[in-house]
C-alpha cells in the first residue's frame, strides 16, 4: 500500500516538473485573447469525428477479439485505444502495446491475441491505404 502511494506521489511529481518545464514561458495572456475570439464550433466537429474515428477503430478490433473467444466492453476498448494514442505522444509505437495492456488489465484479453489483433489491423490498413492509391492513380 504505502509503496504504491509513493510511487503515485513520484509519478505525479515528475508530470508536475516536466508540466512547468513546459509551460515555464507559456504566454497565457496573449493566448487568452486569441481564444475570446475563436470559433469553437470547429474545435467541437473535429473532436466528434475524432471519437467516432476512435470509436469505430475499438469496434474494428472488437471485431477481431470476437472469433478468438473473447468480448471486451465497447467503453473500455475505446479508452484502451485513446490511451493508446496518448501514449503514442510520449513514445512513437507505444500506443499499440498500451492498448493491449490496457485491454488485459480491464477485460482479460491476454496479450498475445490482442496483439495479433493489431498487427492484422496494420496489415489490412496498408492493404487499403494501397487500394486508395491505385484508384487515385487511376
Amino acid at each position: 500500500m504505502v509503496k504504491s502511494i509513493i510511487k503515485y506521489v513520484v509519478s505525479l511529481g515528475f508530470a508536475a516538473v516536466l508540466l512547468y518545464w513546459t509551460l515555464k514561458d507559456y504566454n497565457f495572456a496573449d493566448n487568452y485573447e486569441k481564444l475570446k475570439n475563436a470559433n469553437f464550433y470547429w474545435f467541437f466537429l473535429s473532436a466528434f469525428f475524432t471519437i467516432i474515428a476512435h470509436t469505430s477503430r475499438a469496434i474494428r478490433g472488437k471485431m477481431l477479439l470476437e472469433p478468438l473467444g473473447y468480448k471486451p466492453k465497447t467503453l473500455t476498448a475505446t479508452l484502451a485505444v485513446f490511451l493508446g494514442y496518448f501514449a503514442n505522444y510520449i513514445v512513437p509505437r507505444l500506443g499499440e502495446v498500451t492498448r493491449c495492456t490496457s485491454l488485459n488489465a480491464t477485460d482479460q484479453v491476454p496479450f498475445e491475441k490482442s496483439f495479433g489483433t493489431v498487427i492484422t489491423e496494420r496489415i489490412v490498413d496498408v492493404f487499403v491505404l494501397l487500394l486508395l492509391l491505385l484508384i487515385n492513380f487511376f
